[in-house]
């Protein structure tokens, strides 16, 4: 009977160990699953960080660009109408242009049919 209760005690005994050592053991995994969630979360606050920085730096510069286009868009309208306008000055160049070469034609016919005139006129002195 002694012997079973020194076997039961020796047993109870390398029991508690173990239970002292798995509870040792899970303690350490706990305290290291705490500290790479600790990281992750470090690591998500930083990339969660990046990413509203790269927003709002996105939503600048796109502001920018519809800034710059509604820009562009107004001086292509300008430089649109100024091109109307300058078509619009050249015809009219080009018909009072035409019309000055007309009357300096006529004028320089006139001009010969007087010469032709005169030529006779004086050869007829």
């Amino acid at each position: 009977k002694q012997w079973y209760q020194r076997r039961v005690a020796i047993t109870a005994g390398k029991l508690m160990k173990e239970k002292h050592e798995a509870i040792q053991d899970l303690d350490e995994q706990r305290a290291a699953v705490t500290e790479k969630l600790h990281k992750l979360e470090r690591q998500h606050d930083h990339t969660l960080s990046e990413y509203e920085r790269a927003r709002e730096s996105f939503s600048m510069r796109s502001q920018q660009n519809k800034e710059e286009i509604a820009a562009l868009q107004s001086k292509l309208e300008k430089t649109g109408d100024e091109l109307s306008q300058t078509e619009h000055s050249l015809r009219a160049l080009t018909t009072k242009h035409n019309d000055t070469v007309l009357r300096s034609t006529k004028d320089i016919e006139d001009l010969r049919e007087k010469c032709a005139e005169q030529e006779e006129d004086n050869a007829a002195l």
